[in-house]
């Protein structure tokens, strides 16, 4: 027997947002996105396929090749490995911004300033 349709309204925010969400395209595939560059900077360790500060003198401004994919820069270190690496800070510094970004949306929204904030 076919589930009887649920009105609008008797439905949650959050069952609401997720059958939104999930119609478009491009905001499922910023989530895939986000979430592919978040499992990289979580196994950056294991990922990365150099020490990203190993210096190699004789091996400076390399061509991408089978053995660095993305070259190398002034210092003989791998591109690829700093890449990786450096995405590990991602999280945090994008939250940050994040946050930085809602404080005057969050004092627009509510009518007041967050605790400590003066004007």
């Amino acid at each position: 027997m076919a589930q009887d349709a649920v009105p609008y309204g008797a439905r949650s925010p959050l069952s609401v947002f997720w059958s939104r969400f999930r119609r478009n395209r491009l905001a499922v595939a910023a989530l895939a996105f986000l979430a592919a560059i978040h499992l990289v900077a979580v196994t950056a360790d294991v990922l990365a396929p150099y020490d990203p500060s190993a210096l190699d003198l004789l091996n400076q401004f390399a061509s991408p090749s089978t053995a660095n994919l993305l070259g190398t820069d002034e210092s003989g270190r791998d591109v690829l490995s700093r890449l990786i690496v450096g995405a590990y800070f991602l999280p945090g510094e994008a939250g940050s911004v994040a946050l930085s970004f809602a404080r005057p949306g969050y004092s627009k929204f509510t009518g007041r300033l967050p605790a400590g904030q003066v004007t």
